[in-house]
């Protein structure tokens, strides 16, 4: 990896043929499909038939129950899909919704809650051992995967599961794992009403995001690549809140991913209680601040004046650069998946900037190739397999 100056890096951005040939795995151009994969997302949810009962083992799990709670689990770019559909629907639902990312549950989670288990490649370890313990408290299970293990003990176990498409890194496939759990809650009565519309117009509103920040538009005219120029050669600091919390922690994970860089993230207003004390230290670190910011209308002014502030004392005094991302759109579905399209864009751009092709993730395959040798992930399919063949 090689960072460029900042004038070899504007010159780069403004190439569409070297942006492609850095990003050699054609990230940009998948991300730049986001619009259509929401809308795609909620077809393949509606083509799920949800099961009146399944047996597991000796416990009879009844999918037309209201659950006590809706537990999501997954790790990475699958386990993000819970705290994104709590910011989605946590103001709508009377029932909580938690995450998981972990080997384990939380010990009041048993018979009564939906356990959503999601992992995109279907062979995530921590995943497979939270599904086999819900399956042996007699939760309410439902997959969403591409493929392996995960998809096995769906169809094996009759439990409802929604099969999205293979061949993308998992982080890409975002709006597929988030989005087609929706009709499935539609079809259980959890939602009480359709989300196709709210859907449709995040959709279209990405889409129409997508062409003004493309590697065809000059970095003068793009937002993406000018936040990406601003923090490229930093340490970001990323702050959100209330629903735009799960979405600075999407920029910190894209950026981890993507660019090869450490990156951290924040909320307000929690920061203003520990963090902000750390701003002390003037430019001491070469520190750079993104502000997840929802639209005008819908910041709350009690939020708003905590982020002036800090902007003024702290930020604007501290950090190499301080930049804000808007959500845009009037609904929740539109104000996240705007701003998680623009974050993810901005991620490329920076692995563009820095000389790193955005896609392969080598420090994590080479975890997973060492945790091989341990078999734990053997030994949880072993007892998932077990407990399916005893229902």
């Amino acid at each position: 990896m090689v960072t460029l100056n900042k004038g070899t890096a504007k010159d780069v951005l403004d190439n569409p043929k070297k942006i492609r040939e850095i990003d050699a795995g054609g990230m940009i151009d998948v991300v730049l499909k986001s619009g259509r994969m929401i809308r795609d997302a909620y077809a393949l949810g509606k083509e799920v038939e949800v099961p009146e009962t399944v047996r597991v083992g000796s416990k009879i799990i009844n999918y037309r129950e209201m659950p006590k709670g809706i537990v999501v689990c997954g790790m990475g770019g699958s386990g993000i899909v819970g705290k994104l559909l709590s910011a989605w629907l946590g103001e709508e639902l009377s029932i909580p919704i938690f995450t998981v990312t972990d080997y384990t549950l939380p010990k009041f989670v048993g018979e009564g809650y939906l356990v959503i288990v999601v992992s995109y490649s279907g062979n995530t370890e921590e995943t497979i051992c939270s599904m086999y313990i819900a399956a042996k408290r007699g939760s309410m299970i439902f997959g969403v995967t591409s493929n392996g293990a995960i998809e096995r003990f769906c169809r094996e176990a009759k439990f409802p599961f929604v099969k999205i498409p293979s061949g993308f890194q998992p982080r890409v496939a975002l709006p597929y794992l988030l989005v087609s759990i929706i009709p499935v809650l539609e079809s259980v009565n959890i939602l009480k009403e359709s989300k196709e519309s709210e859907i449709t117009s995040a959709s279209l509103l990405v889409e129409e995001l997508s062409e003004k920040v493309s590697p065809e538009v000059p970095v003068d005219d793009n937002l993406c690549k000018r936040i990406a120029l601003g923090i490229y050669s930093t340490i970001p600091l990323i702050y959100g809140y209330r629903i735009l919390e799960p979405v600075a922690y999407r920029m910190k994970c894209q950026l981890n991913e993507n660019a090869k860089m450490m990156a951290f993230s924040h909320i307000f207003p929690e920061m203003n209680h520990n963090e902000i004390v750390g701003w002390m230290s003037g430019k001491e670190h070469p520190f750079s601040v993104i502000l997840i910011r929802d639209c005008e209308r819908f910041e709350p002014p009690e939020i708003k004046a905590r982020i002036e502030i800090c902007k003024r004392l702290f930020f604007e005094n501290a950090a190499i650069s301080v930049n804000e991302i808007f959500a845009t759109g009037e609904k929740i579905a539109e104000r996240l998946f705007s701003s998680i399209f623009l974050v993810d864009m901005i991620s490329v751009y920076v692995a563009v900037a820095r000389g790193v092709d955005p896609t392969p993730v080598d420090p994590i395959t080479s975890l997973k190739h060492e945790l091989e040798e341990w078999r734990f992930k053997e030994k949880f399919i072993n007892e998932m397999s077990k407990l399916i063949s005893r229902g």
